[in-house]
């Protein structure tokens, strides 16, 4: 028989009642987590649209299809027709001190970047790009 995992922390009552899932399952009406779980099984488009809206997501152009499968679950097409800058959607909405990235190492080191300083970064990584002639649309990979 397999040894059930040792669990590390469960949530008390005070922060359950403070978590994000806990807002989002009143918001949509789930009493439970578990019905919550077979409606995004079996509802996807419905559930996607119901968690964009929760988290704000901020298309510039609203998709006009959240979930086109018509190709076969295999060649899912997202937000159809949505128009999203997901730089400014991640980052433009906190303030520039506000802490956006905590690491910590397994040594106990950490660093941290705040929302202003990973905004800085990713304008020079977009600088970098652009220098090398990549414009909006281009697919960008990175092989290591």
């Amino acid at each position: 028989m397999i040894a059930e995992p040792e669990v590390a922390w469960r949530p008390d009552a005070d922060v359950i009642e403070r978590a994000q899932l806990t807002r989002f399952l009143r918001q949509t009406g789930f009493p439970t987590w578990e019905e919550m779980y077979r409606w995004s099984v079996t509802d996807i488009a419905g559930f996607t649209g119901h968690v964009l809206q929760f988290l704000q997501v901020p298309f510039e152009v609203p998709p006009v299809s959240i979930l086109d499968l018509s190709r076969g679950p295999e060649w899912p097409q997202w937000c159809l027709g949505g128009v999203l800058n997901i730089a400014a959607a991640c980052l433009d909405r906190h303030p520039r001190e506000r802490t956006a990235v905590l690491w910590e190492g397994e040594e106990g080191a950490t660093s941290s970047l705040t929302y202003g300083e990973l905004r800085d970064e990713v304008a020079a990584a977009a600088g970098y790009l652009s220098s090398y002639g990549v414009r909006r649309g281009d697919a960008v990979g990175y092989i290591v």
